[in-house]
This record gives C-alpha cells, sequence and structure tokens, in this order.
C-alpha cells in the first residue's frame, strides 16, 4: 500500500521533469510520426528532428515548442505512477499472502501492473496524441469535445 504509493510518487516526480526537459523533442518525434508524405500541405513535412524543432520555433515561435505540454505531462506522469503502482501493489498482496518464489513473481506480476496501466491511462495517451499532432493550437479540451464527438468514450481507447 503505503510502499507502493511511495515508489509511484517517486516515479511520476521523475517522469515529470524529464517529460518536461525533452518534449520539444517528443513533439517532433509524434508529428514525424503522423506525417503523411504524399500529403505535405496538411501534414507535418519535417525532414528530421533538427528540421522540425526548427521549422516550430520558426512557425510558431519558442511556445510552439511545448505545445500539448500539459496534456502529454499527464499521460505520462500518469501511466509511470500507475504501472509502479499496480504492479507494487500486486507484489506486495502476493507477499502478503505468503506467496514463494517472490523474485519468479515480481516480472509477470509487474508486467499485469503494466497492463492495468495501459487500460487506466489509454484515454489521456488519445488526448495527448491529438494535441501534439493537431495543426494548428487544439488544446485539451477542445482534443476531449472532438474524439467525444467522433465516438463517445470508446473513442477514447483507440
Amino acid at each position: 500500500g503505503t510502499e507502493a504509493l511511495a515508489q509511484a510518487m517517486s516515479a511520476g516526480t521523475g517522469e515529470f521533469f524529464t517529460t518536461a526537459m525533452l518534449y520539444p523533442i517528443e513533439l517532433v518525434k509524434s508529428r514525424l510520426q503522423a506525417a503523411v508524405d504524399c500529403d505535405a500541405t496538411s501534414s507535418f513535412a519535417y525532414r528530421g528532428l533538427g528540421d522540425g524543432l526548427f521549422c516550430i520555433a520558426r512557425e510558431e515561435g519558442l511556445r510552439g515548442l511545448f505545445a500539448g505540454l500539459p496534456s502529454s505531462l499527464a499521460r505520462a506522469v500518469s501511466s509511470d505512477f500507475a504501472t509502479i503502482f499496480f504492479g507494487e501493489w500486486l507484489l506486495g498482496r502476493y507477499r502478503q499472502a505468503g506467496g514463494q518464489a517472490e523474485r519468479a513473481m515480481a516480472v509477470p506480476l509487474r508486467t499485469v501492473g503494466g497492463w492495468c496501466s495501459i487500460i487506466v491511462t489509454l484515454p489521456l495517451e488519445t488526448i495527448s496524441t491529438r494535441v501534439t499532432t493537431a495543426r494548428g493550437n487544439v488544446s485539451t479540451s477542445v482534443a476531449i469535445r472532438q474524439l467525444y464527438h467522433e465516438g463517445g468514450l470508446a473513442a477514447f481507447w483507440r
């Protein structure tokens, strides 16, 4: 319980700072992955990471390099927090039940914790991807409304 919570809080805090510092790179990576080569007018036509960083700074200003940061922070922190919390919580329950071969069970139980994390945090990933790959400035609340309009709650688990 409390040990799992402490470890999850530590992981979430570390992820917050890592995501914030490396966010411009993540933004360009996401846009490059979403790019469509044959449609340069509606797609992000960067030649690579450096070009993407330069183009965003030139076209959107330095603030553009951090467009969508809040939703990405929410996704990253909650995902790391949930993965560590669920995995350690399951391992703690296993210990309390008198489970044997704790080291052998640590990987499968932490893997299940990761699966639980994905189920819980996938909506944040979907929102974050929508915000970071949108042409123009799309806020988190706009992305949520768009997704809901496109497919109701199920749209958040795509």
